[in-house]
């Protein structure tokens, strides 16, 4: 009965850990391309030269969502875990199990509970009380299209161009070819 009991918290621990570690390696991907390099160069450059701005600091590149030695801005991290969540959804089973869905729920809750930016957290709590996932939970198609949706809610809140959700699910289907 303990270890039944226990279960749910453990995948939820698997889950949480297996999420941050694909946005992180998602975030290492997102700055290589960003900056033109395969090898990460700590100043992004692919000479290895610094990058020197007139007009531009650290802090303004930092505004824009670009790889540099400040860290994981917002900008970053909501790429990432956009790329996390669409490629999840647009690869989530036509005719999911109880486990499939809750899977869905961990990574969900995972955004609303423990995301490391915690002004989007909060502005994605608003959004799951207002349009919950469960509803939409009985197939692909139907989970990919409410996460879209919400994407695009993001999106128009921030000022930025809304996402094609019939585009979107072909962009983020997994192919191991």
């Amino acid at each position: 009965e303990d270890s039944a009991a226990q279960e749910p918290n453990i995948s939820i621990r698997i889950a949480v850990g297996i999420a941050t570690i694909i946005l992180l390696m998602l975030l290492g991907r997102l700055c290589k391309k960003k900056n033109g390099s395969k090898n990460g160069s700590k100043n992004g450059s692919k000479d290895g030269s610094k990058n020197s701005s007139k007009n531009g600091s650290e802090k303004s590149k930092a505004k824009e969502g670009t790889c540099n030695e400040i860290g994981v801005t917002k900008e970053k991290l909501g790429r990432a875990s956009w790329t996390l969540l669409h490629t999840y959804a647009a690869n989530y089973p036509d005719n999911p199990t109880e486990k499939d869905r809750k899977y869905a729920i961990m990574i969900i809750d995972w955004v609303q509970n423990a995301y490391p930016c915690k002004e989007c957290m909060r502005h994605f709590q608003t959004m799951m009380a207002k349009n919950p996932p469960h509803p939409y939970l009985g197939s692909r198609k139907a989970f990919h299209r409410w996460l879209c949706d919400r994407h695009n809610d993001v999106n128009r809140r921030i000022g930025k161009p809304l996402v094609d959700c019939i585009e979107a699910e072909k962009i983020w289907k997994y192919s191991s070819k």
